[in-house]
């Protein structure tokens, strides 16, 4: 029962952690698109494509964990398929979204024209997956070098919001690969992702109030 009580505890946190961190990704998809429509940056369009996706990822994973949350006590079998099914949609809207900034980047460096930049047991029960946490890690090391050489450039308040958004992001997914050997870090992780996309989302209302 302790056990069945801590599972279900950890996977409350997971939901409320996502559900959040859901909503301001598409918040920051929302204000991107509102810039998109003004300036016709493709940064922008990127950034809304990008965390339209995201965001979409991490409120299907929610709406997944808190389905196998409720029959876990009937079936765990299946609700640990689920949890698995569900980290693997996540895991692949995460790198579908961040490999779209990744393209950006690259993109507009190659075009010359760089811009505004634009858990435990449930770890183990969601087939946590240390290789695609390192390929995140990587991708987001690309996209936090790439923005804070364009803040060191421009050092607006919005570009160097991009470079701590990124930073954040990055490891948050750093902690979410040593789980496993630190209990803790689950909560710091989530706490990082959020903190970074509220700073996306300041880095896009900084730029929508100076329009």
């Amino acid at each position: 029962m302790l056990v069945t009580a801590t599972v279900v505890s950890f996977l409350g946190i997971d939901i409320v952690m996502e559900l959040v961190s859901s909503l301001i990704a598409m918040a920051v998809a929302y204000y991107a698109a509102l810039g998109y429509r003004v300036t016709l940056s493709k940064a922008l369009l990127y950034l809304n494509l990008s965390f339209s996706i995201l965001g979409c990822g991490m409120f299907v994973d929610s709406l997944l964990t808190g389905l196998s949350m409720t029959i876990f006590k009937a079936s765990q079998a299946e609700a640990i398929a689920l949890l698995r099914a569900s980290t693997l949609i996540l895991y692949a809207c995460e790198i579908i979204a961040f490999g779209i900034l990744v393209f950006s980047y690259v993109r507009q460096r190659f075009s010359s024209n760089m811009t505004l930049s634009s858990l435990i047991t449930i770890v183990l029960m969601r087939g946590y997956m240390p290789v695609m946490e390192a390929i995140l890690i990587i991708m987001l090391l690309f996209i936090f070098i790439q923005a804070i050489s364009s803040a060191s450039t421009s050092r607006s308040r919005a570009s160097i919001f991009v470079s701590i958004a990124f930073l954040l992001l990055c490891l948050s997914h750093v902690f979410f690969m040593i789980v496993r050997i630190w209990l803790f870090s689950y909560i710091i992780a989530h706490s990082l992702q959020l903190l970074g996309f509220v700073f996306l989302l300041a880095m896009l209302l900084t730029v929508r109030a100076k329009k």
